[in-house]
């Protein structure tokens, strides 16, 4: 997402960095300066580090820095401030929020459609997306992405969402630490930790995969 009007060489450019279009080659110019916000999360570093070690910046004519934000609306903010450009990786949902009110942002293309979170827990106790009720459960700020994804998966399965006491840590990586801590009965960890549960002492919630329980989200 960045500024609205016309779709410049600058956001041509950052669009096609951001959706893997940036074979494009842009030699005859100079590379294009250009600061990218991006949620301050574990698959966002990955994903950054990847493009970075695959030269996807640089084949596309850019030569980046970063600002690494946690939270929807901060990097809204650094974008209307212009401290950063355009923002390569976030939840959009307060973006299209923010242009329903006016503000002056576009979407120029899509990345992680489907969403890479699943809800973890180290409690042997707590195996089920109604198991939560009662209990404290890490998300981000209310009403972003990770409470949202959280809350819906809840009512599909029939679970009460305002029964549970919601603890904003911050992003999946921070919430994750605190499961792995026991610091909380429940949270949200990213795709690349799935996999390690073992090594982790944590599980997976039955239906708390949700790039398969809300593949339309």
């Amino acid at each position: 997402m960045g500024h609205s009007g016309g779709l410049t060489r600058r956001a041509w450019l950052a669009a096609t960095a951001a959706t893997g279009f940036g074979g494009l080659a842009f030699a005859a110019d100079a590379p294009l300066d250009i600061t990218i916000a991006n949620q301050d999360g574990s698959g966002t570093h990955i994903l950054t580090a990847l493009m970075l070690d695959q030269h996807e910046f640089e084949r596309a004519g850019l030569r980046p820095k970063f600002n690494f934000i946690f939270g929807a609306p901060q990097i809204l903010d650094s974008l209307a401030s212009g401290k950063s450009d355009v923002c390569m990786a976030s939840g959009c949902n307060a973006v299209i929020a923010s242009i329903a009110e006016g503000a002056p942002f576009r979407l120029l293309a899509g990345a992680n459609q489907r969403i890479v979170q699943a809800i973890f827990s180290a409690k042997p106790d707590i195996r089920t997306l109604k198991d939560l009720e009662g209990r404290r459960v890490g998300t981000g700020p209310r009403g972003q992405l990770i409470h949202q994804i959280i809350v819906a998966a809840m009512l599909k399965q029939g679970a009460d969402p305002s029964k549970v006491d919601f603890v904003n840590l911050g992003s999946s990586a921070t919430i994750f630490k605190a499961v792995v801590r026991g610091e909380i009965d429940a949270g949200s960890g990213e795709a690349d930790v799935y996999e390690n549960q073992a090594k982790y002492g944590v599980h997976v919630l039955e239906h708390g995969v949700l790039w398969d329980e809300l593949p339309d989200y």
